[in-house]
């Protein structure tokens, strides 16, 4: 059997959730971010982030109960990805912290990523070959059942995905209304 080809004899179009997230905006996407997200590929990635977490006892707090990486300068990061029929699974190891969310296909082209019952749904845009992440709800996922969060109980993600090279750079901050920022990353991934 013979592998379908893409237009101009490339590799056959990637059929993950983020193309299919993306539609046809996929093709703007750089060769190192299309590389991440390629569900063809068995991935591990592995560099380094700088860490920042917020000042406020509250941030502090989330930080103890979500463990969320400690600040830090530069700290290895170890990013695997495990692909499964209408998701991923995200292994983020950032120095000795671990961090495990799962991806899923929303509706209207909507990542999901959960992470210990919470639930954060996305629309994507790509930006000069990069992704950004537009944070459109959140709330607890139990089961079936999605209780959205009030806006000042609701943690907001800002993320963003830049190529750089044949390394992605990668930056995330995690901010709730009533604490102001929790936690901050930010660096570089290759394969």
């Amino acid at each position: 059997m013979e592998k379908t080809r893409s237009k101009g004899g490339g590799r056959p179009p990637s059929s993950g959730i983020y193309p299919k997230a993306l539609g046809k905006q996929w093709a703007q996407v750089s060769k190192p971010i299309q590389k991440l997200h390629d569900r063809r590929l068995r991935i591990l990635w592995k560099g380094w982030f700088q860490i920042d977490n917020g000042r406020r006892w509250l941030s502090k707090l989330i930080i103890f109960l979500m463990r969320l990486p400690r600040k830090t300068d530069r700290t290895s990061l170890r990013l695997k990805i495990e692909r499964f029929k209408n998701g991923e699974k995200w292994s983020r190891q950032i120095g000795t912290h671990r961090l495990v969310t799962t991806q899923l296909e929303g509706r209207s082209r909507q990542i999901l990523e959960r992470m210990d019952g919470l639930e954060f749904a996305f629309n994507l845009r790509v930006k000069r070959g990069g992704i950004i992440y537009q944070q459109k709800s959140c709330g607890l996922r139990l089961g079936f059942l999605f209780i959205p969060l009030p806006k000042i109980l609701s943690p907001r993600i800002e993320a963003s995905e830049k190529p750089s090279g044949k390394n992605v750079l990668v930056r995330v901050a995690i901010r709730v209304p009533i604490a102001g920022l929790v936690v901050s990353y930010n660096g570089r991934i290759a394969p």
